[in-house]
């Protein structure tokens, strides 16, 4: 309490300063407990130091204060020698415990400071860093825990802890893409699932979450309207993992998502041929597998057919305008053809319309030009 006689400048000095104080022990408290240790040791003092933290581990059970102890020393001793390597061992070895304590413990992100901040040998220095963006992540920090991640990557772009790394990079991807919640009340967290789920697949192409990621970015981008992407991330998921039981899925995605594309039949004629062959190909596979794709992929596929018939009566239009009456024919007789094969009495019926009207203008140049 600030004596009411100060002055309003000196009063707002002492809430400064008590704020800092605050901020100050918030701040260390975010890196797990503090120890009372001297700011430096002698070389001479490390064996005493490395038995000390050997106590501090067997009888205490405290591998925090046991590494507290043995970084002061690394610090200040300046050792060498087989007594340096001494003391890395025993230093290494208190990490790895304080490490898996603070797993098991899942301590916040905070608390991994310390050893990640100690100079570590590569793969502690690893794990320590994944092991606090999976602290972020269990605390729903999902974004923050990738970028974690990303940051580990760029240190050791070839470190052996990948597996794990990836697991985390998928946890937050894959629970993003599901989250329809928003924040600051505008935008949704799904929107920053991609990011992830892109990262993950380009830089953990082997990944065990990879079906699920590309799955996942493909149902995205068809939310976004981003069809092509879509198709994109199907093939993927396709071609790097062949096995996978969401391949049927994806296979018969990858067709009806191109037929989306298309707005009209006198489009380009060669991706209606590509989906009905990916779509007759669908079926040679799994037709008869009582899979909920099929009656889809058949859908679709009388849906390319008929858009494959609906382009060639305009081309056979097109031809017999133009004068080029081979052309026409030819149209004409294809269109009929798919349209009797696409099963729609309509568009049997408007096909063998042009064609007749086709025949009877045909007919009549060559009497005209007889004569």
């Amino acid at each position: 309490m600030i004596p009411s006689g100060k002055s309003a400048p000196l009063r707002f000095k002492a809430f400064i300063a008590c704020l800092a104080t605050i901020s100050l022990v918030a701040c260390r408290a975010s890196r797990g407990p503090s120890y009372r240790l001297p700011d430096s040791y002698g070389a001479d003092q490390v064996p005493r130091v490395i038995a000390a933290a050997d106590d501090d581990l067997t009888q205490a059970n405290d591998p925090g204060l046991a590494f507290a102890r043995l970084q002061v020393a690394q610090e200040t001793a300046g050792t060498k020698g087989e007594a340096g390597q001494a003391l890395e061992r025993a230093r290494s070895g208190a990490a790895e415990l304080l490490l898996q304590k603070l797993i098991d413990q899942d301590a916040p992100p905070g608390h991994f400071l310390r050893l990640i901040e100690a100079g570590l040998q590569r793969n502690l220095a690893v794990r320590s860093r994944i092991a606090q963006a999976r602290s972020c992540l269990n605390r729903g920090e999902r974004l923050k825990s990738y970028r974690l991640i990303k940051a580990l990557d760029r240190e050791f772009p070839f470190h052996a802890e990948r597996a794990s790394s990836g697991d985390v990079l998928a946890d937050a991807g894959l629970d993003l893409a599901q989250d329809r919640g928003r924040y600051a009340l505008l935008f949704r967290y799904q929107k920053l699932a991609p990011e992830i789920l892109e990262y993950l697949t380009t830089q953990y192409p082997t990944h065990q979450a990879g079906p699920q990621a590309y799955a996942e970015l493909a149902r995205l981008y068809v939310e976004a309207g981003e069809l092509e992407l879509a198709i994109q991330r199907h093939e993927d998921l396709v071609v790097y993992f062949g096995d996978s039981p969401k391949v049927p899925t994806s296979r018969a995605r990858i067709p009806a998502l191109r037929l989306d594309l298309i707005g009209r039949s006198d489009f380009d004629r060669r991706p209606i041929e590509l989906a009905r062959q990916e779509l007759e190909s669908w079926l040679e596979t799994y037709a008869g597998e009582a899979r909920e794709e099929e009656d889809g992929v058949r859908q679709n596929l009388l849906l390319s057919i008929r858009r494959l018939s609906g382009h060639d009566s305009i081309v056979a239009d097109f031809y017999h305008t133009v004068g080029n009456d081979p052309g026409a024919e030819l149209h004409a007789r294809r269109a009929l053809a798919l349209a009797r094969e696409g099963g729609s009495e309509k568009q049997i019926e408007a096909a063998q319309k042009t064609l007749d009207q086709w025949i009877e203008s045909t007919d009549a140049t060559n009497s005209k030009d007889s004569q």
